[in-house]
């Protein structure tokens, strides 16, 4: 379960103004190992990385309409820091 991960998706989604799109991302290549690595291992689950772990944490006690209202605010156009 990765995070935001470094691809052309941001770009192509046209989100380069939000705050999802000029986040610091995960290297896909490290994503693609960890995945892989754990399908090898029969997991069924693997969050890469500090950040995400946290929240994924977080989000397993926080309200759904918080979280949406959170990844809207996110990706809202005009979001990116200046």
């Amino acid at each position: 379960m990765p995070g935001a991960t470094e691809t052309d998706f941001f770009e192509r989604a046209d989100l380069m103004d939000t705050k999802l799109g000029t986040a610091k991302k995960d290297d896909p290549a490290m994503v693609a190992r960890k995945g892989f690595d754990a399908m090898m291992k029969g997991e069924g689950d693997v969050v890469t990385g500090w950040h995400n772990k946290l929240q994924t944490a977080i989000a397993s006690v926080t309200p759904a309409g918080w979280l949406a209202e959170a990844h809207r605010k996110a990706a809202e156009p005009g979001s990116a820091p200046r």
